[in-house]
């Protein structure tokens, strides 16, 4: 500063040298400052260069470390993501559709996971259905086949019945039919040529009428057991006595029973046991089992009883003949079954099966009592209906219809 204002006043070279020797001392000195302010500066900038350099050598360390932890988190979840849905993907395919696939994260293999997961529901509910669709399918088969074997094996029965009838039917239509035609012929000639008694004639007449009403009552027999198998045995019940329609049957069976030298004992007198019942249907069960009675009572006396018991009528047919065993016994009641020795008796073996569906008809039961060799004991037990009972009350048996009987 001097030395500008020296010079601004114009001083000479000799007043200024004293100046510039300070102006040199002063650069000299400042210039060891600049030198030494230099130095320092050099050593804390490279001070700092190696702290800079250290810390981004630490930076670029952790992130490095950072980068390669996340990178491998990254990839063990990838892999784990993936481990999950390849065994998820087993176990479907090994048909385990019921455990779920879990997702554990939001990115895209959580999205595959939930993706999968959802597919097994689908699985699982197509599959639940066709599984309930199948046993459906499987129990309607099942039912099928079943209602198939049963009527498979019902038609056998009907076909083996069926044989079994017409065989049976055939012999024993045949025997009265041949034995009827020769009796005609016998007659006829006996007209023709006057060669017998007209006693005997009427005997062949006698015994021709006897084969006619055999006919009769085996074709009854026929129509009825086809109306039992059709659920359709006619009734017509109405008020009546049971007393007077047993006696009537009696009466009606007396001849054939006379002829054979048998004796049937019933007590005129009793209570007239009055009910509403068929009287044809019943007179028919009667006729059986006196029949019967007289078939296989072997010449012996039948005993028949008739007692009300608290408004149930019990009829018993007893006779002293050669009885039943205990092994065919309970077996009398179903179709074709006949007695001992049946062979040397006719008939189709209908009789009691058809009696025992009319007395069930009635509400009613037939029972037998056997001993081989010592004669049988028929019980029927007929419920007695008032009139108004019968009316008042639906039919106890709504499969048996009760149509016209005109035919």
């Amino acid at each position: 500063l001097q030395y500008r204002e020296s010079v601004l006043r114009g001083a000479g070279q000799t007043s200024l040298r004293p100046l510039l020797a300070r102006l040199d001392e002063l650069n000299g000195a400042l210039t060891a400052v600049e030198e030494r302010f230099s130095e320092a500066l050099g050593e804390g900038s490279r001070w700092l260069e190696k702290v800079v350099m250290s810390a981004l050598f630490l930076l670029v360390l952790m992130v490095e470390g950072v980068g390669l932890t996340l990178t491998f988190l990254t990839s063990r979840s990838i892999s784990s993501g993936i481990r999950n849905l390849r065994e998820a993907a087993q176990r479907i395919g090994a048909g385990n559709l019921t455990d779920p696939v879990t997702s554990r994260s939001q990115d895209e293999i959580g999205q595959l996971a939930d993706s999968v997961d959802g597919m097994r529901k689908t699985l699982e509910r197509s599959y639940s259905e066709l599984e309930r669709r199948v046993e459906e399918r499987t129990a309607r088969l099942a039912a099928l086949a079943a209602e198939n074997e049963r009527l498979y094996h019902k038609a056998e029965d009907a076909v083996k019945m069926r044989e079994e009838f017409l065989s049976i039917a055939s012999h024993e239509l045949r025997t009265p039919i041949t034995i009827l035609e020769l009796q005609l012929h016998l007659a006829a000639r006996a007209f023709r040529e006057q060669s017998r008694s007209p006693e005997h004639i009427e005997t062949i007449l006698t015994q021709s009428i006897g084969q006619i009403r055999r006919l009769g009552r085996l074709s009854e027999q026929l129509m009825d057991l086809t109306q039992v198998r059709l659920g359709k045995l006619l009734l017509e019940k109405r008020p009546g006595e049971l007393r007077r329609l047993l006696s009537e049957v009696i009466e009606q069976n007396s001849l054939e029973a006379s002829r054979q030298g048998i004796q049937i004992h019933f007590p005129a007198t009793g209570s007239p046991l009055k009910g509403v019942f068929d009287p044809l249907r019943i007179s028919q069960v009667m006729t059986n089992l006196i029949t019967n009675a007289i078939k296989y009572g072997n010449g012996k006396p039948i005993e028949i009883q008739m007692t009300d018991r608290e408004g149930v009528a019990v009829i018993e047919v007893r006779d002293e003949g050669q009885g039943i065993s205990a092994e065919k016994l309970p077996l009398i009641f179903e179709r074709y079954e006949r007695g001992e020795n049946s062979e040397k008796t006719p008939g189709m073996g209908l009789g009691l099966y058809i009696s025992r569906q009319i007395v069930e008809a009635h509400g009613g039961s037939i029972t037998a009592e056997s001993q081989l060799g010592r004669g049988s004991c028929f019980r029927v037990l007929l419920p007695l209906e008032l009139e108004a009972q019968a009316m008042a009350r639906p039919d106890p048996t709504p499969s048996l219809a009760q149509p016209d009987r005109s035919h």
